[in-house]
């Protein structure tokens, strides 16, 4: 009989790790889709910082923080040197007294914003009148954009993380790699996420998603099924199918999750 995957319990004692990866090249300058006023890179970093903070809101117990996830970050894109060759820039993100780290227990990172900014949004009182509201977000990443799209060296770096992470704990939930970029790589990324998805922990492959981030005002796809619901312009469509085919299938278990939360995904999401 076959040993059901993507079961295991993730807790203090089986810690699970989520790698992001942020794409910080020159072309996330461009405008971020249905908020032109937003640089790719603004919105990226804004994606990325809440999805932090409500990690840390959900690790959150009475008794302090449990470090359920271990958290890194890494951007990637490319500089000038002295004589003008493009040099790439691969590494960890984090910032601040996070400073050189790789994979941090999410009790640290929750410590650690590099800053808290205020965030004004419009909003409905009670009245129905719309009204503006001051929220305040903390902020590990910021934006950025220069040079090439070394997605390729980030895969690479991502699966020595998780290799690490894996080795010291074998039977945890797999960890995942969650990259987010506007889909134009320098280099063939193909191999090296074929590579990274071929590890596993005794619980299953390590999982694999994109985030793709575009400039164009487009309907939003979320977890397709099949290439023939992704864009149809002509630029988009071709770094749309690239990211899908790199990315990983949902387990059952998320599907099972989505279901309680009120979505349908298709097969093979």
């Amino acid at each position: 009989m076959a040993v059901q995957e993507y079961q295991a319990e993730i807790s203090r004692r089986n810690p699970t790790c989520i790698v992001f990866l942020i794409d910080q090249s020159a072309s996330m300058n461009g405008k971020f889709g249905h908020q032109p006023e937003k640089k790719l890179a603004e919105g990226v970093a804004d994606i990325l910082n809440d999805t932090l903070a409500n990690l840390c809101i959900r690790a959150s117990r009475d008794a302090g923080m449990a470090d359920y996830f271990y958290l890194g970050i890494i951007r990637y894109h490319s500089i000038k040197d002295a004589s003008q060759m493009d040099v790439n820039r691969v590494e960890s993100a984090l910032q601040g007294a996070l400073q050189g780290e790789k994979l941090a227990p999410i009790s640290r990172l929750a410590l650690s914003p590099l800053r808290v900014k205020e965030v004004k949004k419009l909003a409905k009182d009670p009245m129905g009148r719309e009204v503006t509201k001051t929220n305040r977000q903390q902020v590990w990443v910021e934006p950025h954009g220069e040079g090439n799209t070394p997605l390729a060296e980030a895969l690479a770096m991502a699966a020595d993380w998780v290799k690490g992470f894996i080795a010291g704990h074998p039977g945890c939930f797999p960890p995942q790699v969650i990259n987010l970029t506007d889909g134009r790589p320098t280099t063939d990324p193909r191999p090296n996420a074929k590579a990274l998805c071929d590890l596993r922990s005794s619980d299953g492959n390590v999982l694999f998603f994109n985030v793709h981030i575009t400039d164009k005002a487009l309907t939003t796809v979320e977890y397709p099924g099949t290439e023939a619901v992704l864009p149809q312009e002509e630029k988009t469509a071709k770094l749309a199918r690239l990211l899908y085919g790199m990315s990983s299938i949902l387990p059952e278990k998320y599907r099972v999750m989505a279901q309680a939360m009120g979505m349908t995904l298709p097969d093979q999401a």
